[in-house]
């Protein structure tokens, strides 16, 4: 009797195993099928924010041809994706991209800043999260979850600073980074 009791169940479990292994290999092939390109793209999945290619090239030519001196990115709402808002020539100077943030919204921005050491020149790239307390909590908290994203997509950024009103946005605040 007890025999009989047990079969039933045994078979319920099998084929639940059986159920759940073929659902895991369709949901494997169906990710292998995503190319490549697509899943760098999704760099932001826990926010599902994607990084426009646009981005990444202004954040080159800042990085490699030191052709911008800061660029400013947002969250497109519309597709949600981050991209570029501005982007600050050579000769721009800090305060010229302290007032590109807006008061009451959230942003990214890169900054690179030259400084010398002794008699040698030298230049750091900052990210700056820029999420002013007066801004929507919607904003701050889509801004802060696509953060670490957006990042491993900007290759090469040197110091990321996290600033919620002006005073946290000054020139001494990147010069104590910097020695």
């Amino acid at each position: 009797m007890r025999v009989t009791q047990l079969m039933p169940r045994q078979t319920c479990m099998a084929t639940l195993a059986h159920r759940t292994i073929a659902e895991s290999q369709t949901v494997s092939s169906d990710f292998r099928a995503i190319s490549w390109e697509s899943r760098a793209n999704m760099a932001n999945a826990t926010s599902g924010v994607a990084v426009s290619e646009e981005c990444k090239a202004r954040f080159q030519e800042l990085r490699l041809s030191r052709a911008h001196r800061f660029v400013v990115f947002k969250i497109d709402g519309a597709m949600p994706q981050v991209v570029v808002d501005k982007v600050g020539p050579r000769d721009a100077g800090f305060e010229d991209l302290t007032t590109s943030l807006p008061a009451h919204d959230c942003r990214y921005a890169v900054y690179d800043y030259d400084f010398t050491v002794g008699d040698a020149p030298r230049s750091k790239i900052f990210l700056i999260s820029w999420s002013p307390a007066t801004a929507d909590v919607k904003s701050k908290m889509v801004y802060a979850s696509s953060n670490e994203g957006f990042k491993k997509e900007l290759d090469g950024v040197h110091i990321d600073l996290q600033a919620t009103e002006p005073s946290e946005l000054t020139l001494d605040v990147l010069k104590d980074h910097t020695s």
